[in-house]
């Protein structure tokens, strides 16, 4: 049984001295070992490319300014509600509701004559400076009116402080001069707190009611 002193000198050789002294050890990490099966079967699953299919073309990028905005709803046309209204003639001028209110006082000579002029002006045009026959202004139509029984009266409204006589407020009778707005404006007094008068650019010669305490009431007549 020579064989077994054989086997038993062999079993004793140490395992190291089989392997080349210049050889690492080999370690297989548990990370490394998912990666590469993760990758295996990546690979597996990945179709193989088609090489007779054509890729389509990227979608067309239509620029912001092409595209044009919503056109705005058109606006139904309106017609004025008075474009075919004939224009009223000047003689059916609506009276005021200060010339239906006024009567023609009981009066005579002189006066009867300045307040005939001085109605027959209503709705003769503003202009300044104007004395008639077919404009006045405020202290024009006074010595227009005036002119009538041949008094002559200055053109201009604070001159007519000094004119006639000084009557109080409280005894206001139908001609009677009326200075008002600090001597900037005047009136013909028709009586029963009403005036006759032209009173600015834009608005004819009317009948209104005496709209503040004259400055100075100066009498002509009587």
């Amino acid at each position: 049984m020579a064989l077994l002193p054989v086997l038993a000198s062999v079993s004793a050789v140490p395992v190291a001295a089989t392997r080349p002294a210049s050889a690492a050890p080999v370690v297989f990490r548990a990370d490394d070992r998912a990666e590469a099966l993760l990758l295996r079967a990546t690979r597996a699953t990945r179709p193989a490319p088609n090489p007779f299919v054509v890729p389509a073309p990227p979608a067309a990028v239509v620029p912001v300014a092409a595209v044009a905005p919503p056109a705005a709803p058109a606006r139904p046309k309106t017609r004025p509600a008075n474009r075919h209204r004939p224009a009223a003639a000047p003689a059916q001028r609506r009276a005021r509701p200060a010339e239906q209110a006024w009567t023609p006082p009981a009066v005579s000579g002189g006066i009867a004559a300045v307040l005939a002029f001085a109605h027959s002006a209503i709705g003769a045009p503003y202009v300044y400076g104007a004395a008639g026959p077919r404009a006045f202004d405020c202290s024009g139509l006074v010595l227009a009116a005036y002119a009538r029984i041949g008094v002559t009266l200055p053109h201009k409204a604070s001159a007519l402080f000094r004119v006639g006589r000084g009557v109080p407020v409280s005894d206001i009778r139908p001609g009677d001069i009326l200075v008002l707005e600090g001597g900037g404006h005047a009136a013909i007094a028709l009586g029963g707190g009403l005036m006759i008068h032209a009173s600015r650019a834009g608005r004819p010669v009317a009948i209104a009611r005496i709209y503040a305490t004259p400055n100075a009431v100066r009498r002509i007549v009587g």
